[in-house]
């Protein structure tokens, strides 16, 4: 939230934003003996159980790792090195999680039309924060959101990355409709 790190690139082409989540110290510090906890727990179950019983404890041991990997692990991580990629052109907003060992496949969202908003979430010593949303019209001209960004950031960088945004369209309407000079 106070941390998190908003980095914008931008060229004729596209916008691309980096959000990264910075928790406190203390926080990563607790996810990891989380999961060291849950690694040497179950590893610990089969080293004391009789040897009749380890083949179970084991199956259950790699459904219990599965699900802790699913919930803990990838959360652990993205706190750890996460990061939140977007691409957004004039037609199109592709985004990315980026897990540190692991990215997700880069996912497109095509649009005709789009709308960028600040979603507020809170406010921390009169500054205030939220989220990035894309909001585009259905063939019935009803608004359906496209994308909304999970990373939290101040409300300044938000509105900076939204001009950047807004820059791009405005590019692309003057090399389409090319510009008036005045000589």
């Amino acid at each position: 939230m106070k941390n998190n790190y908003l980095k914008i690139y931008s060229n004729d082409l596209n916008v691309e934003l980096t959000f990264e989540p910075r928790p406190p110290v203390a926080i990563k510090l607790v996810l990891v003996f989380f999961c060291l906890i849950v690694i040497t727990g179950p590893l610990l179950l089969i080293s004391q159980a009789e040897e009749r019983e380890q083949g179970l404890i084991f199956l259950s041991a790699l459904v219990f790792y599965a699900v802790m990997y699913f919930v803990l692990g990838r959360y652990t991580l993205w706190n750890l090195f996460g990061e939140e990629r977007l691409i957004v052109s004039t037609k199109a907003i592709n985004y990315q999680h980026h897990y540190g060992f692991f990215n997700t496949p880069w996912k497109p969202e095509k649009f005709n039309k789009i709308y960028l908003a600040f979603r507020k979430t809170h406010e921390i010593e009169n500054q205030t924060y939220g989220k990035l949303d894309f909001v585009t019209d259905d063939e019935n001209g009803v608004h359906t959101m496209l994308y909304s960004t999970s990373i939290v950031v101040s409300e300044e960088e938000i509105n900076e990355a939204i001009d950047k945004i807004d820059n791009l369209f405005v590019q692309e309407n003057l090399s389409t409709f090319g510009l008036i000079h005045e000589n």
